[in-house]
Parts: structure tokens; C-alpha cells; sequence
């Protein structure tokens, strides 16, 4: 029964969050999205980027965030998916 609390309370109460994002040619939006979410003051998430298919370098401008930033995950589509 009343287990002791080996971490502070707010730290218990802020479970990590998870989110995913399909993105296909989407380059001109990306470089900003991604500077904006990497100066959240909430740092606990990871950002699943699922690529699906881009032929305007927006796989590699992704490539390069999730190189720099292990919170950003990629996902290469080798075709245009249901989700784009």
C-alpha cells in the first residue's frame, strides 16, 4: 500500500508525450515547425516524422533533425501513403 516517492511529484505527473506527423513535400513548412518545436520548454516528447515519399528535399531536411536530435524519429515511406 502507501509506496514512498522516489521522485518528485511534477515529475510523476509529466508522462512523456508521443506524437506523429505524415508529412509529403512539405519542406517550406518544415524547417520552421521543427526550429519551434525543438524551443518548447517542455522537452519530455518525441516527434515520429513519417516521410511519405517527398521528391522537394523534405527527407533529407527530416534526415538532418533526426541526425541532430534523438526526440525526432524518422520514418522513410518508399511510396505516397494513405496518410499524406
Amino acid at each position: 500500500m502507501g509506496q514512498s516517492l522516489s521522485r518528485p511529484y511534477s515529475q510523476l505527473i509529466m508522462p512523456k508525450v508521443s506524437f506523429v506527423c505524415s508529412i509529403y513535400n512539405a519542406g517550406k513548412y518544415c524547417e520552421p515547425f521543427l526550429r519551434s518545436l525543438l524551443k518548447q520548454s517542455y522537452t519530455d516528447f518525441e516527434a515520429i516524422l513519417v516521410d511519405a515519399a517527398s521528391t522537394d528535399g523534405t527527407r533529407e531536411l527530416l534526415r538532418k533533425y533526426a541526425a541532430q536530435d534523438k526526440r525526432i524519429k524518422l520514418i522513410e515511406e518508399k511510396f505516397i501513403s494513405i496518410a499524406a
